[in-house]
């Protein structure tokens, strides 16, 4: 199999010279002139000039997967280190002369990874390719991982092991875990690589953890319809959410009490449910005790979909994709939704339904948590007398349009629709009397004189109590639409 566990030594020497390049995401991105590391399949450092000769010929080996003269090595690496590079499979002698490397190395998320360079099942049919770290999802996912966290952590379809290498730095023990052979060959070299001790499994979906459970799960799994070319990295099966709706179905029993899920992937809204929603039907009986926040980034239409597949992965199969879209169609599908998926196992039953909202590429993991943490303690009893005191005011930024008609030949206000901004945000209709209340959130006001003011004014439905307001302004405050600080001396308890 292509690259070998060397010795400690062996890991330790080849890891010392890639700083001492500094082979790292920052200088590569700029002589390279990328946005980021995920359009590292787009980079030729052939015509660069900057940066040292060593790093020169380091990018040209393990990113462009160039051939580099093995005088030129000799001069950029010491004989100690280049012996360690052959020992661990990184530097292979060329028939033609000079070596290569036959796997991209590059790094990202301030680690050095290795991952396959060509992405397509080979002449014999092998799928057991590994998945660059460097992705833009798995960027995202990454983003969304918490920073310093103790416990114990779950990486599935894996891939590189980026996720469990993140996770461990992260200050938790973490388990790689992916079904093939070879990406769990890699995850094992990686966290080597880096000088770190990760659990890496081979197997399908939770069976090789069987009895375990964990505080935090996180997966960027495939959601490919099945192609039949055995390319099982991106394969998500039938119709691409078969591998998804299996992981969720599992979570119960491998959640420990508060863990969180978390997901990268691509989800279909059907006419009778939400992608969201479709996810704690998944859960099963246990969905009751679970919730769900989505974040996402961008929509498509069914054509749209299926047409980047035939452009990615079909082919130009123009009659593959329509078949498809077809099936699509019949499953009464309104659109796919690409983001995250937050699943957080609860101590008590959630009735709400799941929170769906705008997510940008700035989302970060305290965002999430923050809104988690905020609608857990709105579902408590002390929530109306915690948020009284309270000063709400409205964000910057914060949009409002009304929608008017014409009835019996008068216009009349019908809704007001809001819209927020920041990494994760929301448009959202009301009902036309919360834009007089609003317009009293202005950072002086208590929420609970805000709402006396209004029931005094006739400005509330009159089955409208205290506790009900509180706890519409409690879901305004989680998707954006108002700002709630603590009361004086007191911090808001989902900081």
């Amino acid at each position: 199999m292509t690259l070998r566990i060397g010795t400690r030594d062996d890991f330790a020497r080849v890891r010392e010279w890639l700083d001492r390049l500094d082979f790292s995401e920052e200088p590569i991105v700029d002589l390279l002139r990328l946005p980021n590391m995920s359009r590292l399949p787009d980079a030729n450092s052939s015509n660069i000039t900057g940066g040292t000769p060593a790093l020169r010929a380091a990018m040209a080996l393990f990113i462009d997967g160039s051939t580099v003269p093995t005088a030129l090595m000799e001069s950029v690496c010491d004989a100690a280190t280049l012996a360690s590079l052959r020992a661990l499979d990184l530097v292979r002698d060329s028939p033609e002369g000079g070596v290569t490397c036959p796997v991209w190395l590059y790094p990202t998320d301030g680690f050095c990874v290795a991952s396959d360079r060509q992405l397509r099942p080979d002449a014999e049919g092998s799928g057991e390719l590994v998945f660059p770290a460097h992705d833009s999802g798995t960027l995202h996912l990454l983003k969304l991982l918490p920073g310093a966290r103790a416990g114990h952590a779950l990486d599935l379809c894996a891939g590189t092991g980026i996720g469990a290498l993140h996770l461990v730095r992260a200050g938790m023990s973490a388990t790689s875990l992916d079904i093939t052979a070879r990406s769990a060959h890699f995850a094992d070299f990686n966290a080597k690589l880096n000088g770190l001790r990760i659990e890496s499994l081979r197997g399908d979906l939770f069976a090789p953890v069987e009895g375990r459970a964990f505080d935090l799960i996180c997966a960027h799994p495939p959601w490919v319809p099945s192609l039949g070319d055995g390319a099982v990295f991106r394969e998500g099966g039938d119709i691409g959410e078969e591998l998804v709706a299996r992981l969720v179905a599992d979570l119960p029993h491998h959640l420990g009490p508060g863990g969180t899920a978390i997901l990268m992937c691509m989800g279909r809204d059907g006419r009778d449910a939400s992608f969201e929603q479709r996810l704690r039907g998944w859960l099963g009986e246990a969905g009751a005790t679970f919730d769900i926040m989505a974040g996402v980034m961008r929509t498509m239409s069914i054509d749209e979909f299926t047409g980047s597949l035939q452009r990615l992965h079909f082919r130009g199969d123009r009659e593959k994709a329509e078949s498809l879209a077809e099936r699509f169609r019949a499953l009464q599908t309104e659109r796919f939704v690409y983001g995250a998926s937050f699943i957080r196992r609860t101590e008590t039953a959630v009735r709400e339904p799941p929170l769906r909202l705008r997510m940008t590429g700035a989302a970060t993991n305290a965002d999430f948590e923050h809104i988690l943490a905020w609608r857990t303690f709105r579902r408590t009893a002390a929530f109306a007398d915690w948020l009284s005191p309270t000063r709400p005011r409205l964000p910057a930024g914060l949009t409002m349009t009304m929608q008017h008609s014409v009835r019996e030949g008068r216009i009349v206000p019908e809704y007001a629709r809001f819209v927020s901004n920041g990494a994760l945000a929301t448009t959202i209709q009301l009902d036309v009397w919360t834009t007089q209340l609003l317009s009293g959130f202005d950072g002086q006001l208590t929420a609970i004189d805000a709402f006396k003011t209004a029931e005094q004014n006739g400005g509330l439905p009159a089955e409208c109590t205290w506790p009900i307001l509180a706890d519409l302004i409690g879901q305004m405050a989680e998707r954006g639409i108002v700002v709630v600080d603590g009361p004086d001396g007191q911090a808001n308890p989902a900081s």
